[in-house]
């Protein structure tokens, strides 16, 4: 087990550090609350190929857009995993709101930021959330969002490990 977060396991892939995990079981992982047939498929394809625990990648579309294809933030972060638009284009994103796109485009940065990280999982959530020069500061020193953010991004996670998705 991760010391870095205890509902995780670290290994090393050829790829470098990856955290992989699921609930119980094998096979498809069951769909949590809000999550679409479609959306469980692509994100247990995506988390596979980019060596992200699917149920991270939940955690974060739960707490990015509330299961919301179409959500728009303030800051014009889009879709799914919230991609702000430059992000995207640099993950090959052409279409935030096309629900493929936007989950592997997600799960591949939640992938690097990952492995950037060394598996830990604070860090990379506030890369996600704030930017890596943010994430790279003293956390007392991250902005007030991100520090409720990878919070309530790891409650989700926990949650949907207990079946509470």
């Amino acid at each position: 087990r991760s010391t870095l977060f205890p509902y995780t396991t670290l290994f090393r892939s050829p790829a470098g550090p990856s955290l992989q995990g699921g609930r119980k079981g094998s096979g498809r992982t069951p769909p949590v609350r809000g999550e679409t047939p479609e959306m469980n498929v692509i994100i247990d394809e995506a988390a596979s190929e980019f060596g992200v625990d699917p149920d991270l990648v939940r955690a974060v579309i739960k707490q990015e857009s509330g299961w919301k294809p179409k959500a728009v933030s303030p800051a014009g972060a889009q879709g799914l995993m919230q991609l702000i638009p430059k992000t995207a284009r640099g993950l090959g994103v052409t279409d935030s709101f096309d629900i493929r796109q936007n989950i592997r485009g997600g799960t591949k940065l939640l992938g690097q930021l990952l492995r950037s990280y060394n598996g830990d999982m604070e860090k990379a959530l506030a890369a996600y959330n704030a930017g890596s020069a943010r994430a790279n500061q003293d956390r007392s020193k991250w902005p007030k969002e991100t520090k409720r953010y990878v919070p309530a991004v790891l409650s989700h996670y926990k949650n949907i490990k207990q079946g509470r998705g």
